[in-house]
């Protein structure tokens, strides 16, 4: 049995310990890059990321308060092979406080955009940005709230259900 499996296993046998009748739906996601052709997103723009210096906007509360030092849009630039910025070279006002205060944050910029301020801040840090493009990987279109003087590009997850079942992979899908 593979890590995974025994992984599987027992998260299986920890949810049914909770409740034995619920359904349990197996996923899996990717991340995917779209770039913004006029008000719809296209999927696509990974050859503005590959080798380019990028700043990575991450979902604000998962960095801060969740702790992580990175989110999805950094991963995916990664994963192209960009230059990644160090945020706080560039973080102005409540964005530059808020990387102070946590200050694990080196690489993602946390999507901080709770008040005017903050969005205020938001734009002028990502406009003063020494880069050639940003990625955001957050779940608001935050280029509806801000203008941005920079390409851009939006990681989005795909999920795809793997399994939705009871108890055994046979029994269902």
């Amino acid at each position: 049995m593979t890590l995974i499996q025994k992984s599987w296993t027992n998260l299986k046998k920890s949810l049914r310990s909770i409740n034995f009748t619920a359904p349990i739906v197996r996923c899996s996601s990717s991340l995917e890059a779209f770039v913004k052709e006029g008000t719809q997103y296209v999927k696509g723009g990974e050859n503005l990321i590959k080798g380019k210096k990028v700043l990575a906007i991450d979902d604000g509360p998962t960095l801060t308060h969740g702790g992580m030092s990175y989110g999805a849009g950094y991963v995916v630039a990664r994963q192209l092979g960009a230059h990644i910025v160090d945020v706080r070279s560039c973080a102005k006002g409540t964005i530059k406080a808020t990387l102070e205060k946590y200050n694990h944050l080196t690489d993602c910029l946390p999507a901080m955009g709770y008040s005017r301020e903050q969005l205020e801040d938001l734009q002028s840090t990502i406009n003063d940005c020494d880069c050639e493009v940003v990625v955001f990987g957050t779940p608001v279109d935050l280029t509806n709230l801000i203008k941005i003087n920079k390409p851009s590009i939006r990681v989005m997850y795909n999920m795809k259900v793997l399994f939705i079942g009871l108890n055994d992979y046979s029994r269902y899908y």
